[in-house]
């Protein structure tokens, strides 16, 4: 997502869980307004995560989004729906206050062709809104 937004190869992205170690900062600017973008590792369940490297790596994004003024939460979109992993991490937004933008990453890799776009948006906004109220009008890009 930071390299599609910058257009340029700026951080390390691939399928491998737990390639991204630790948060990247970069400053970009959106309609001439400066934004600072921060990259930060994926956040798996603690029965997923490897090592005590990826431990350190979740605390670092768990940090990152305390200060952050608006959290994305990236989804996989080839998962279909929300995980229990992904409410927790929009719960924990939401309690430290911050703004939430939910993006499906992967759409062109969905093989599933009755499966849209709009579908997946959809349903992953009743499913957060079914779970969590208070979210009712977070984006789902």
């Amino acid at each position: 997502l930071v390299n599609a937004l910058l257009q340029q190869d700026r951080v390390i992205c691939g399928p491998t869980p737990g390639l991204t170690r630790d948060a990247i900062s970069v400053e970009w600017s959106y309609d001439g307004r400066p934004v600072q973008l921060v990259d930060t590792a994926g956040i798996r369940r603690i029965n997923k995560r490897s090592d005590v490297m990826e431990d350190l790596a979740v605390q670092d994004a768990m940090r990152a989004m305390k200060v952050a003024d608006v959290a994305v939460l990236v989804l996989d979109a080839q998962a279909t729906k929300l995980q229990r992993q992904e409410l927790a991490i929009a719960d924990a937004v939401v309690k430290e206050g911050r703004a939430l933008v939910v993006v499906a990453n992967k759409q062109d890799l969905v093989v599933d062709y009755e499966y849209s776009t709009e579908k997946f948006g959809k349903a992953v906004k009743e499913h957060l809104e079914a779970r969590l109220p208070m979210l009712r009008q977070t984006p789902v890009i």
